[in-house]
C-alpha cells in the first residue's frame, strides 16, 4: 500500500489533536500556538504548492479545527484570520449558515482587522447569491457601503443592490440599452 507524505502529516496532526483533546483533567491541553501549528500543518498537507488535495471530508475536518481554535483561543492574536479562513472554507463547502456566522463574528469582534470589510461584503454576497434573501443582502451591502465608502468593493456592492434578483437576460438587455444610449 502506497501512502504519501501529505496523508501521513494529515493523519499525524489529527491523531495528535485527538489524543490531546481527549485527555483527562490531569493532562496538558494544547496552547494556542501549538494548536495553531497543528492547523497550519493540516493546511499544508491539503494545500500543497503543486496540487490541492482537498476532499469534502478533509475540508470538514479543517473547518472543525478552525472552529475549535476560535472557540478555545478567542484571545489569540491570529483568531481573526482563522475566522476569515473558516468563513471562506464554509462558503466553498456551500455551508452558508456557517460562513455567515464566521464572517459576522469576525466583523463584530474584530472590526479593525484588515479583512473585516471583506467579511461584511461576503455576508451580503452569501445572502444574495446562496440564500436568495435579497432584503438581508441589500441591508448588508448598504451597511458595507456606509462603513467603507472608499473600499475597492464599494462599486460591486452598489452594482449588486441595483441588479439584485435580475436574470442574466434582464441584465444583458439593460447593458445593451445603455450601450445604445451612449452611442
Amino acid at each position: 500500500m502506497k501512502t504519501n507524505k501529505n496523508s501521513i502529516a494529515l493523519y499525524l496532526s489529527f491523531a495528535c489533536m485527538a489524543v490531546l483533546f481527549s485527555c483527562g483533567s490531569g493532562e496538558k491541553k494544547l496552547t494556542a500556538d501549538e494548536f495553531y501549528a497543528n492547523m497550519i500543518a493540516t493546511e499544508d498537507s491539503i494545500y500543497t504548492t503543486k496540487t490541492v488535495k482537498m476532499t469534502p471530508e478533509k475540508a470538514e475536518d479543517l473547518l472543525a479545527m478552525y472552529e475549535e481554535y476560535v472557540n478555545s483561543y478567542m484571545d489569540a492574536e491570529n483568531v481573526a484570520s482563522v475566522l476569515f479562513k473558516a468563513g471562506e472554507l464554509a462558503m466553498s463547502l456551500k455551508d452558508s449558515e456557517k460562513a455567515l456566522a464566521n464572517f459576522e463574528r469576525l466583523y463584530k469582534a474584530h472590526p479593525g482587522f484588515d479583512k473585516a470589510a471583506y467579511a461584511l461584503f461576503l455576508q451580503g454576497f452569501i445572502y444574495e447569491n446562496f440564500l436568495m434573501e435579497y432584503g438581508k443582502a441589500e441591508d448588508t451591502y448598504k451597511k458595507f457601503m456606509d462603513a467603507f465608502p472608499e473600499h475597492e468593493l464599494y462599486k460591486d456592492a452598489n452594482f449588486s443592490i441595483q441588479n439584485m434578483g435580475k436574470s442574466p437576460e434582464e441584465l444583458l438587455k439593460e447593458f445593451e440599452a445603455k450601450a445604445q444610449e451612449a452611442s
